[in-house]
This record gives structure tokens, sequence and C-alpha cells, in this order.
């Protein structure tokens, strides 16, 4: 084939026929648009195992408290916050936290209580079975 009939042929190029001399600088930006898009999704995937397994986190002890108050019980102390899988712990597969609660019941006896609530449902009264 002719050279000067080669519409890519350039006599003057200081590289020889066939070099790309861009091909480094697209592969660097290849590279940044990987590792950005790799940061995101980490950062998504984070998210979303938060949003599912720890939004309890969100709902406050205020919610067991008042929610005991509103049944009858006076002295309401939460003692300890269970965030983690609280479906397979004595809650509804669709509460997120778990507050044990110590408080003086109608009938003013001292009792252990069980509140689970979520954001969207709730609180929820439960005796413990132990």
């Amino acid at each position: 084939m002719d050279k000067s009939r080669d519409p890519t042929f350039d006599p003057y190029s200081p590289y020889p026929r066939g070099h790309d001399p861009y091909a480094s600088e697209r592969r660097i930006d290849a590279a940044f648009r990987t590792i950005g898009a790799l940061i995101v999704g980490g950062l998504m995937g984070c998210g979303l195992v938060f949003w599912i397994f720890f939004r309890g986190m969100m709902v406050g002890e205020d919610v067991a408290t008042k929610a005991l108050a509103d049944h009858g019980f006076k002295e309401a102390e939460v003692v300890d916050a269970d965030y983690f899988m609280v479906g397979l712990r004595g809650c509804d597969y669709r509460d997120k936290v778990k507050f044990t609660v110590q408080a003086v019941n109608p009938a003013g006896k001292r009792v252990e209580m069980l509140v689970c609530a979520s954001l969207t449902k709730g609180a929820t009264i439960r005796s413990p079975q132990w």
C-alpha cells in the first residue's frame, strides 16, 4: 500500500506508525475511574450493612421509658440495649433494637422487661423468658 494514500500516515510524526501517544493517559484515567468506583461501591456497601443491621441505634432510650410509662410502669431505667439481630433474641423480625429495662410495675413490684422497637413500627413491651 502506498503511504501517501494512507489517511492515518503522518510523515512528520515522531512516533512510529500505529503508536498511540495517549494510551498511557487513557490507562491512568481508567485506573482512576476503577478506583473511584470501588471506593463509592465500598461506601455504599458499608452504608447498606449499617442500615440493615444497625439502624436500631437511631432509636432513643426514651422510646422504651415512654412505652413503659404509658402502661403504668414507674421508675423505668434502661439497663442494656442490643442492636444486632434482635429478631433472634426475643423480639419480632421487624424490630431493630431491644432495650432491657428495670421498672416498678403497676402492682408495685420491681421487674425487668424487654422493650423492642423500630423507627417505623413503635415499641412493644415483652416479659423476658429467662
